[in-house]
């Protein structure tokens, strides 16, 4: 295994359970390390079935240690979880549509900018 591999959370585990076999297979580049789902069904048995932690929230997922975290929620939570990944100092991946409107996506241009300086 490579030590560049990128630690990555994943919030949401409908789509998510596809991104999450994608990591899985690429041993080599990418660690997955946590999971968040706020169903606590869905939640035990992704916990189950991926063998690493399961935490309700991406805050709680935020306690990880992470390099990227992967966004596989609903389009009406994007603006938010990305402005709060971005604030935390992570890199982000986000299922489409990343925002609805100009102003959210120039809201999230933003935050990059200021997160990586």
């Amino acid at each position: 295994m490579s030590p560049n591999r990128l630690r990555v959370g994943v919030v949401g585990l409908g789509i998510g359970q596809a991104h999450l076999l994608a990591y899985v297979l690429d041993p080599d580049r990418f660690e997955v390390v946590a999971i968040a789902e706020p169903d606590r069904e869905r939640r035990d048995r992704g916990a189950a079935d991926w063998g690493v932690p399961a935490v309700p929230s991406l805050d709680d997922l935020l306690n990880f240690e992470l390099d990227v975290v992967d966004l596989c929620t609903p389009p009406a939570l994007h603006e938010q979880q990305c402005l709060t990944v971005l604030e935390s100092g992570r890199h982000v991946i986000c299922e489409k549509p990343l925002v609805a409107t100009l102003g959210a996506l120039e809201r999230l241009e933003a935050a990059e900018v200021a997160a990586t300086g």
